[in-house]
């Protein structure tokens, strides 16, 4: 029996939901993505370097027990972050230029190139770069507190 990966994934998160807390489905499991099924091994997708070793480490188990059960075989699997994913496509179409997140209407004098780390800026430095070099993971949610005049506003994130 030939099953397409949408229709294993679809059943994998299907019969390994029971068996986690919510939380931890909703977690790890849910936003797993499947790339490839050769044989009898699949590579999954994890939305981060930390989610990958999260199913690499503490699911291993129970994901390759929900697969045997699904499918009455032994399987083997991998996991990839999307940052892996990107660079094996960049690498397979050299074409694809990668895209940049940096907003271009954005004052060029107020880039990470730019910015003068001294005593009284280095934290707001490494908190800065810790947010754009990982969106959503570190300083979630990230605030800037200050007086008036002080250019807040040109201090985006995302734009970086």
């Amino acid at each position: 029996m030939v099953i397409s990966k949408n229709d294993l994934l679809e059943k994998f998160k299907t019969e390994i939901k029971p068996e986690m807390t919510s939380i931890s489905y909703n977690t790890w499991i849910k936003t797993l993505d499947i790339q490839s099924v050769e044989g009898n091994h699949i590579v999954f997708i994890a939305t981060s370097e930390f989610h990958k070793d999260v199913i690499l480490n503490k699911y291993k188990d129970l994901i390759l027990n929900t697969l045997a059960f699904i499918t009455n075989r032994t399987w083997t699997y991998s996991v990839i972050d999307k940052d892996e994913k990107t660079k094996m496509e960049e690498k397979e179409n050299p074409t694809l230029k990668k895209s940049s997140n940096r907003n271009e209407s954005l004052d060029s004098k107020y880039t990470f190139e730019t910015f003068v780390v001294g005593k009284n800026s280095d934290l707001a430095h490494a908190a800065a770069l810790a947010v754009s070099n990982a969106p959503g993971v570190n300083y979630n949610p990230f605030f800037i507190y200050g007086g008036v005049g002080l250019r807040k506003n040109t201090f985006n994130a995302s734009n970086w």
